[in-house]
């Protein structure tokens, strides 16, 4: 029996120059950036048609809500893909420092909850 050889997938080479790894981010988040956005449009137009809630407590909405949402994020962060926002720095740090993109998310969060309090 022989054995199954998987590909490996290499990280991304860094860039010396900070502008050529804006453009390639630029270049690679505009078409990926575009088919996630329009998917989503698609998915959340047709929902209606297969989910009706007529009680929801917010509890064990928020909860499942949540967690989805995160792993939605780093399915999209895994693909180098965004829905924009704050997600696009987010990335941009992590090609140009090689921060964790979880980490960034995470502080930028805090960040606004704190700013919320004020």
């Amino acid at each position: 029996m022989s054995q199954l050889e998987f590909p490996v997938a290499s990280p991304a080479p860094r860039a010396s120059s900070g502008h050529r790894v804006y453009e390639d981010l630029l270049a690679l988040l505009t078409g990926s950036l575009l088919a996630a956005v329009g998917l989503t449009a698609v998915f959340l137009h047709l929902l209606p048609n297969g989910m009706e809630f007529t009680r929801l407590a917010p509890l064990l909405a928020a909860v499942p809500g949540g967690l989805l949402a995160g792993v939605g994020m780093l399915v999209l962060f895994r693909h180098r893909a965004s829905l924009g926002g704050v997600n696009v720095p987010v990335l941009y740090l992590q090609e140009k420092l090689g921060w964790s993109p979880g980490q960034v998310q995470m502080a930028l969060a805090l960040q606004r909850r704190g700013l919320t309090l004020l």
